[in-house]
C-alpha cells in the first residue's frame, strides 16, 4: 500500500524520548541515533507535550511531508 500512514505515540520517560507498540511487544523503547534531539527540536514550542503526542509516519513521501 503507497499511501499507508503509521502512528506512534512518544512520550517522555525518565531523561529520553520512548514509545509502546502492542503490537509488538514494545514498552517504553527508547529512541537512538539523535532521534531524542529530533523530537525536542521538533516539540520545543509545544506546552506540556512530555506526556506524549501523535507522530505520524510512512515508508513513502506522503502530501504534506
Amino acid at each position: 500500500m503507497s499511501n499507508a500512514m503509521m502512528v506512534i505515540y512518544p512520550y517522555r520517560e525518565q531523561y529520553t524520548w520512548v514509545f509502546d507498540d502492542e503490537r509488538v511487544g514494545l514498552v517504553r523503547e527508547p529512541f537512538v541515533l539523535g532521534v531524542p534531539q529530533m523530537i525536542e527540536a521538533l516539540v520545543a514550542e509545544i506546552p506540556n507535550v512530555n506526556g506524549g503526542f501523535p507522530l505520524l509516519f510512512s515508508p513513502n513521501p506522503f502530501p504534506g511531508y
